[in-house]
């Protein structure tokens, strides 16, 4: 399942109790009827309150909460019977492979961000209005930062600049067009990341790659909403600042309200239209 770390918590701690937890529920399935069912109980309980500073409410309702474990527990005065026994049964071995392929996943995930650089997240604004077109920008130099850049593309972003290839602005038609050549070209279909721009002697560049929705996720009703949700889902097993980077200010209000590392960027003022003429 995707996972979705709590703000503050610790992605090595949220891996060891999602382990404790498993391998609790392992000792409990040795256990024998009345045994076992208060033990899946004990469980239940006490894995709440060990990963609920750590994950969601919505990801322990998943792992642990879910529908069948409602069920035995409605079903307390039958406990023993074959019927609850193999609601129990089936529930234990579905609950233990989950968090072992939920503590697979997060560790695949920490590795995956642990790559070098600074992560950017230009958000669909930055695409329209940034003084240079995406195959020129120099954010090393825009940015002021002496690290090689990595940028990040959510799936939403693409999607958007999509749908600006209709807009009646010809200015913003042409760069989300050029914006989406330009993604298309450096990553060449991969699921990995490409080159923007190869950088210095040192090899302090801008690599770039698109994030997709995980498996199962359900996009916020507002799509900024769902840019900031995913620096955040980055940011929290990365363990480490995703700088959203945009000419919105709504959306860098966002960012700083929600922890997320921003950059707000500025076009130029345009001049101040005259004062309308006095009336008699």
């Amino acid at each position: 399942m995707s996972l979705r770390l709590v703000p503050g918590a610790d992605r090595d701690n949220t891996i060891k109790g999602l382990q404790e937890a498993a391998n609790r529920l392992m000792t409990t399935r040795s256990l024998r009827d009345e045994a076992r069912y208060l033990g899946y109980g004990n469980w239940a309980n006490d894995t709440v309150g060990l990963l609920r500073h750590m994950i969601r409410p919505v990801d322990l309702e998943a792992m642990v909460l879910t529908r069948r474990y409602w069920a035995i527990q409605s079903l307390a005065h039958d406990q023993g019977t074959p019927v609850v026994n193999q609601l129990l049964n089936m529930e234990i071995e579905e609950r233990i492979r989950a968090l072992e392929e939920t503590v697979t996943e997060l560790k695949d995930e920490v590795r995956r961000w642990s790559r070098a650089g600074v992560f950017v997240m230009p958000d669909t604004s930055a695409y329209i209005n940034y003084p240079k077109k995406l195959e020129n920008w120099d954010l090393r130099t825009d940015l002021q930062m002496t690290e090689s850049i990595h940028l990040l593309v959510p799936i939403i972003v693409v999607d958007e600049l999509d749908k600006l290839k209709e807009h009646k602005d010809k200015h913003v038609r042409w760069r989300a067009g050029h914006s989406l050549g330009v993604l298309d070209e450096r990553l060449q279909g991969k699921a990995e990341s490409g080159v923007l721009d190869p950088g210095d002697a040192l090899g302090r560049g801008v690599t770039l790659e698109i994030v997709l929705d995980p498996p199962g996720h359900v996009r916020l009703p507002i799509e900024d909403d769902e840019i900031i949700d995913r620096g955040l889902a980055i940011q929290s097993i990365a363990a480490r600042p995703v700088t959203l980077l945009t000419y919105d200010t709504g959306q860098s209000t966002r960012a700083r309200l929600l922890g997320l590392g921003y950059h707000k960027l500025t076009k130029p003022p345009e001049p101040e239209p005259p004062a309308p003429a006095p009336t008699r």
